[in-house]
């Protein structure tokens, strides 16, 4: 055992998801791939652990999210025709303006996801291993 979670500090996402699961893990880049978004419906949907990150410290990013930061991804919804991501800051703080209550999970638009962020990372646990 390397220590459990209390252990982890930093690290890169797909290592320290990869511990986590004992799973290895598959990068998606967002770099401009219409069949990105899709993709990660599909890891929600298999119920596949996926955390989302920036790594340039350079990358504008907008107020309440941390470049160099991961998030986690646990879930969709779409509301007005519109399609949303539903993200959890893993600090249990810190997040976008817009809900009054700082627990470090918000929403935000497939658009802005696939803006804001550098690339996903997801876990390949076998869904009959995780439900």
């Amino acid at each position: 055992m390397s220590g459990g979670y209390a252990a982890i500090e930093g690290g890169t996402s797909w290592f320290v998801l990869s511990l986590l699961t004992g799973t290895p893990c598959d990068v998606v880049k967002f770099d401009g791939r219409d069949d990105v978004i899709e993709r990660l419906r599909r890891v929600v949907d298999a119920r596949q652990p996926c955390v989302v990150s920036q790594s340039d410290p350079q990358h504008p990013m907008p107020a309440g999210i941390e470049v160099e930061h991961a998030y986690s991804l646990l879930g969709y919804t779409e509301q007005d025709g519109k399609l949303y991501f539903i993200l959890r800051n893993p600090w249990g703080f810190g997040e976008p303006a817009g809900d009054g209550i700082n627990d470090g999970v918000f929403w935000m638009s497939a658009n802005d996801l696939a803006t804001v962020f550098e690339e996903a990372y997801f876990a390949q646990v076998p869904t009959s291993d995780h439900q």
